[in-house]
């Protein structure tokens, strides 16, 4: 077995607050986005909406394709290709 001495440290993550602005930055550049016919900051709110919620890192979301994304009323799912072990 592979330990490793990686350790949390907080400048390692964002905080909730800093994650909830985040988000809330994203949703409105998204919201004005659409009002526009725009698409390109929809995607960027829709993959760090993932990211947040999902806690799939960066090569696991660079692997999705459009495919992978189930999304239902009642159900959303991913399916990650090339996860780490």
């Amino acid at each position: 077995m592979k330990f490793s001495n990686w350790v949390l440290e907080p400048g390692k993550y964002l905080t909730k607050d800093q994650a909830s602005r985040l988000l809330n930055v994203a949703r409105h550049r998204a919201e004005i986005a659409q009002a526009k016919g725009r698409k390109v900051a929809i995607r960027d709110f829709f993959i760090i909406r993932l990211t947040l919620t999902t806690g799939l890192r960066v090569m696991e979301i660079a692997a999705l394709k459009c495919s992978d994304v189930f999304l239902d009323e009642k159900i959303c799912s991913v399916l990650v290709r090339k996860g780490k072990d």
